[in-house]
């Protein structure tokens, strides 16, 4: 019984513990603003080309401010499943450069390295997804 009760009492201690979803910056796009306009103009587009274009042209637009973030995390989704992973690591590089901690771009450059079969970028990256955790955090 004794052994139950503190292994209910760890439990729900370490449930209360409050956790971050999200390693990586947070970035909000408010409905109607500019950048909220431009992404639904993107994601209306159905021709490849244009997509990157207006892409790039939101990383030209945005890109002294925190959207850069999302411009980046778009265009590396793009060439990831277009599977040109030349330019997925590009890209990859430039949102770590804007976002250092942003676990999910990690993950991504993990999967673009293991689908190309570059084991170096493969190990490098999985390092840098290795070093992202909770004192990765940014302040709140």
């Amino acid at each position: 019984m004794r052994r139950m009760c503190l292994s209910t009492l760890v439990l729900c201690a370490f449930l209360a513990h409050p956790t971050q979803a999200q390693i990586g910056k947070n970035v909000p796009i408010m409905a109607g603003t500019p950048e909220d306009k431009a992404l639904a103009e993107i994601n209306a587009t159905s021709d490849a080309a244009q997509k990157v274009a207006l892409m790039e042209q939101f990383v030209a637009d945005f890109g002294n401010s925190d959207m850069v973030v999302v411009g980046y995390d778009l265009l590396v989704n793009y060439y990831l499943n277009a599977k040109n992973y030349d330019k997925a690591f590009a890209y990859g590089d430039k949102l770590f450069a804007a976002d250092p901690n942003n676990f999910a771009n990690a993950v991504n450059m993990v999967r673009a390295a293991q689908e190309k079969g570059d084991v170096g970028k493969l190990f490098d990256y999985g390092e840098k997804t290795g070093s992202i955790g909770p004192s990765a955090r940014p302040a709140r």
